[in-house]
């Protein structure tokens, strides 16, 4: 699809997101997927706990001290639920929970190691079997 078409949706209905900027566009499609949200929670009780448990857990999301506090208490409500996945999601999340605290807690994070690391991956299979090291380490060093 190229930028600034149209899109019609099943019911037939313009959605416009095309051409909207991509925080517009966003806000727009949570408020679409809100109401179907609201239609599954409506119909379904196991959603409407799973529905909660998913925005209590993103609140603790931004780093802060007390999030280790809130990440117990959202585990113990997890576990008090009738959602088997999540119990083991929050048996993993307890299975490493330094690293989860540490994840919640401290404002330090390793994102712009990864992408550096995924670009050097990318580098690496360009020039797969058609260059030698000193390529390669030359590639890296200038991008």
């Amino acid at each position: 699809m190229r930028a600034g078409q149209t899109l019609r949706t099943s019911e037939g209905e313009k959605d416009d997101t095309a051409r909207l900027p991509g925080w517009q566009a966003r806000s727009l499609l949570v408020r679409q997927e809100s109401g179907l949200r609201n239609q599954l929670t409506a119909a379904c009780p196991e959603m409407a706990s799973l529905s909660a448990l998913v925005s209590e857990f993103a609140r603790p999301l931004s780093p802060s001290p007390g999030n280790a506090e809130a990440l117990t208490g959202w585990i113990v409500r997890a576990r008090d639920a009738d959602l088997p996945f999540l119990h083991s999601f929050a048996t993993g999340l307890e299975r490493d929970r330094a690293a989860s605290d540490a994840a919640l807690t401290l404002r330090h994070h390793n994102g712009h190691t990864g992408g550096v690391n995924k670009q050097d991956q990318l580098l690496k299979r360009q020039t797969d079997g058609r260059a030698g090291y000193r390529l390669l380490r030359h590639r890296i060093l200038l991008n």
